[in-house]
């Protein structure tokens, strides 16, 4: 990961023009864990990140909110909730948002398996 503190020549975009860069996923050999990769644009105002993992069937999978966070390069992994859950065809959702703008940006990817 990587912070911009110190870096002055970043156009840092305000929050109506921010947008997802990049998003990947990836399952675990094991099956239950996901790994997500997020880049979205430098900001001036940090935003609100929602990401949901479903089944198939729609189920949520997986779920998680990062607040604030401090960079725009973001790498995690995401637990999914039941052992049992087939992994073929889950569906990542990423959500970037303000909460006094309401959703910026939306990507859905499916997670290869």
């Amino acid at each position: 990961m990587q912070a911009f503190f110190n870096e002055s020549d970043l156009e840092r975009l305000p929050p109506e023009k921010m947008h997802w860069v990049n998003l990947s996923a990836e399952l675990y050999p094991d099956g239950q864990r996901i790994r997500v990769q997020l880049e979205f644009t430098p900001f001036l105002k940090s935003p609100v990140l929602e990401l949901t993992v479903r089944d198939a069937q729609g189920n949520t999978a997986a779920t998680t909110t990062i607040i604030e966070p401090f960079t725009w390069r973001l790498e995690l992994t995401l637990h999914l909730r039941d052992p049992r859950i087939d992994a073929a065809g889950l569906q990542l959702e990423a959500v970037l948002l303000y909460p006094d703008l309401g959703e910026i940006d939306r990507r859905e990817l499916a997670v290869p398996s």
